[in-house]
């Protein structure tokens, strides 16, 4: 819906099993960027395996990947944008931590404030379920950016939701681009 791009042309496959397509084996593994993100193990019929990463977390979780640790890899396509060792990112564990110990800090002195996430399209999720839980609260959010999250077929987050009444959440999800002082 969002992209525009017709249902007939869209094939979901599932993570963690080889599929084959067009005498060519697939396997999708979780890329732990954002929702849905994957890296494609591909196997070709001449025997030859190539990963490509696109975006992703390397994680433990990757580095035991069964698929991966079976399979000698020939080729590898690598996304490359933080590969500069002057990048030195926090885990993503970390800096839920940080987020969730800031938000505490900072309710603790006033407990009416309004907390808000950023978000793009895709992507933050576990920045606001992790507050949620913490608050034992709802997460105010658009319908737009609802009808996006229940394509994610995610209990956990359907459960969260709130759409009606901005005032019934501490918590408000808002696009990055409405993070400014004139819409806030």
């Amino acid at each position: 819906q969002q992209l525009k791009v017709s249902s007939h042309i869209v094939h979901s496959l599932p993570l963690h099993q080889a599929c084959v397509l067009n005498q060519t084996e697939v396997v999708l593994i979780d890329a732990n960027h954002c929702p849905g993100s994957v890296m494609f193990l591909f196997k070709l019929t001449n025997g030859n395996v190539l990963l490509h990463t696109g975006d992703f977390r390397a994680t433990k979780s990757i580095q035991q990947c069964q698929f991966l640790m079976e399979s000698h890899i020939n080729t590898v396509y690598l996304d490359t944008t933080y590969i500069n060792s002057r990048y030195d990112f926090p885990s993503q564990e970390a800096v839920i931590d940080f987020v969730k110990d800031c938000t505490l800090k900072h309710l603790t002195k006033n407990p009416r404030t309004l907390i808000v996430c950023g978000a793009y399209t895709i992507g933050k999720e576990k920045i606001f379920l992790s507050i949620a839980e913490m608050l034992n609260c709802k997460v105010f959010v658009s319908k737009d950016k609802k009808r996006i999250l229940d394509c994610l077929e995610s209990e956990e987050i359907l459960q969260i939701i709130e759409i009606n009444d901005p005032v019934l959440s501490p918590l408000h999800v808002l696009p990055m681009n409405k993070l400014n002082i004139e819409v806030l």
